[in-house]
């Protein structure tokens, strides 16, 4: 597949990303409110549910560490990709990441940062 249409698929994804679990939010709350005792309740109310959020909580953190400590993409970017994953969730934050990554790549005056584990103490 060429790098445009990636980059539009990875664009198109993180759009879908965003407006699909809010689809099920939106309606939640304008019924419920911020009720986080329900929302953790309900989160919680099956082992199917909870290993679903646990999934999504691990994913999570794996995207913002590749994101942070991988060096493939600038701090000002990552910190995009935090704000895409915590306010929405990795369903915006990981094709966003891909998108950015892709981006870098393809562009020869973006350099990335050093890599974490390069760093001496």
């Amino acid at each position: 597949m060429q790098e445009k249409h990636l980059a539009f698929l990875f664009a198109a994804l993180t759009a879908v990303g965003v407006v699909v679990p809010y689809a099920a939010l939106v309606p939640f709350l304008f019924e419920h409110g911020v009720d986080t005792t329900r929302i953790v309740d309900e989160i919680t109310a099956t082992r199917l549910g909870a290993f679903a959020w646990l999934d999504v909580l691990i994913s999570a953190l794996v995207l913002l560490l590749a994101a942070f400590g991988t060096g493939w993409i600038s701090t000002g970017r990552a910190l995009g990709v935090t704000l895409a994953t915590c306010l929405v969730g990795v369903s915006a934050g990981l094709p966003l990441f891909f998108f950015v990554v892709g981006n870098r790549m393809s562009d020869p005056t973006d350099h990335p940062r050093r890599p974490m584990s390069g760093r001496r103490g």
